[in-house]
């Protein structure tokens, strides 16, 4: 256990800290910040990739752990494909990756948000939980939940995830059509 109460002040040990966010995405006001400001990194790498996105083109923004990550690579290892509107974004944990992202990502360019997470990770649950109320928060100001998808990612079911890229890319492509 990482954190802690000290004469009434909340501590923080680095030591047993894995850099998962759980403390960042729990405290509202942002007091708490760690070491090499993850935050404005992900937020950085959002506004570059959707920098890139050309008139008519789509962009799909997936967040990946390490797991997802490898998995993802596995992809093109083994020489299967998805579509050139992935574009993905590799995090230390998804639960890292905060409700201002996702709607800023959409806010910007983002045509969708994939999220993906091992189901063995501790949070899981919780990060499930966490894009139900980004979702719900984001149909709420008028903007189609359904561009927004958490999905399990496992490293030896690499063709699985392709085929989730796939499907997701599809489902975008859809709700475009029919939005215009």
């Amino acid at each position: 256990k990482s954190m802690s109460i000290q004469n009434d002040e909340i501590y923080i040990d680095p030591m047993s800290c894995t850099g998962c966010g759980k403390c960042l995405v729990g405290c509202n006001q942002r007091a708490i910040t760690v070491n090499g400001n993850i935050d404005e990194k992900i937020m950085s790498t959002i506004k570059g990739v959707l920098s890139k996105k050309q008139v008519g083109q789509r962009m799909i923004l997936v967040f990946l752990d390490n797991i997802g990550y490898t998995a993802a690579d596995n992809i093109g290892v083994n020489r299967l494909s998805y579509p050139e509107s992935i574009h993905i974004i590799k995090v230390i944990s998804v639960n890292r990756v905060r409700p201002r992202h996702i709607k800023f990502a959409l806010e910007n360019g983002a045509d969708g948000v994939f999220i993906g997470e091992f189901p063995g990770d501790l949070m899981y649950d919780e990060v499930e939980r966490k894009i139900q109320r980004v979702k719900n928060r984001i149909e709420e100001l008028g903007e189609n939940p359904e561009r927004i998808t958490f999905s399990k990612v496992y490293i030896p079911y690499f063709s699985g995830l392709a085929r989730k890229f796939n499907d997701f890319d599809s489902k975008i492509a859809e709700l475009d059509e029919a939005e215009n």
